[in-house]
């Protein structure tokens, strides 16, 4: 049932293609956390669809700073915490509870961005 998704906040496909470092948080306080990089592919202000070059566990918390944005994008707060609730996985699959350094990650932000404004065309 499609048709009954909707997205709370609006998405910015192509256009908005932003450098993200994102630290994953560990899961437990014994392992050590990370820091991965990536690029977004949609954002929207509660939340963004991304790539990254690192593997990580379903379900994991992370800290995302975006940096480097396109001419004309105003984008606040530039660091935001979120957790990842959706992928496509990519080739490399190491394990059944890993996702593979170039899939398909949607992470909702745990509060929506302040400020997201994109220019619009035409």
């Amino acid at each position: 049932m499609s048709s009954n998704e909707q997205r709370e906040h609006d998405r910015y496909p192509e256009k908005l293609a932003v450098d993200v470092h994102v630290f994953v948080l560990p899961a437990a306080q014994s392992l050590a956390g990370y820091e991965a990089h990536g690029r977004t592919i949609d954002i929207g202000r509660g939340g963004v669809l991304m790539r990254l070059d690192k593997e990580v566990t379903e379900g994991v918390k992370v800290r995302l700073r975006f940096w480097e944005l396109p001419a004309g994008v105003r984008l606040w707060p530039l660091m935001v915490s979120g957790t990842l609730v959706r992928l496509e996985p990519g080739e490399g699959l190491t394990s059944v509870n890993m996702i593979g350094a170039g899939s398909l990650l949607a992470i909702e932000f745990t509060e929506p961005l302040k400020e997201l404004e994109v220019p619009r065309e035409g």
